[in-house]
């Protein structure tokens, strides 16, 4: 090992070995790592992954879409585009019936509902498919997010 990286602490490379850091500043660097940590998982914890993003691939911005617990399980929502109010793509995994219908409620940033519920425009998919859902809206108001509740009433009722 050369005498220039032996005379730096392996602690603390910008400190020279003839200055052994405190106890202090040995805890105050600890501290900083542990709080970008907790910072970190903070932030990780509020991320939806099962929320559409609030853009378009253009950038455009569009209301999130949010699903209830049920509809979680076995749809994702991603890739939307504003053709024909807003359509996006679903993807359905099979885990658990389709739903007999779905409906979606434009909500205000507060979670009030804007207007009466309108029914989802989306085909009868099999485990593993993925399709085209439109949201048409019947609503003149300008929603933060979208919240998908379905309803389990017998089978697949097809919108068209």
């Amino acid at each position: 090992m050369s005498a220039s990286l032996a005379s730096f602490s392996p602690v603390f490379p910008f400190l020279p070995v003839s200055r052994v850091p405190s106890y202090w500043e040995v805890m105050t660097v600890r501290q900083g790592v542990a709080v970008a940590l907790v910072a970190l998982v903070l932030v990780g914890s509020h991320l939806k992954p099962t929320q559409a993003p609030c853009s378009t691939q253009d950038g455009q911005p569009i209301p999130c879409i949010e699903l209830e617990p049920a509809l979680k399980q076995i749809f994702v929502i991603d890739h939307c585009e504003a053709i024909s109010g807003l359509t996006c793509r679903i993807q359905y995994n099979g885990k658990k019936p389709l739903p007999s219908e779905i409906f979606f409620y434009d909500m205000d940033s507060s979670g009030r509902q804007l207007c009466k519920p309108t029914r989802l425009t989306y085909p009868r998919l099999s485990p593993g498919q993925t399709g085209r859902a439109t949201f048409l809206d019947r609503c003149d108001a300008d929603p933060d997010h979208i919240l998908l509740k379905g309803k389990w009433s017998g089978p697949y009722k097809s919108p068209y």
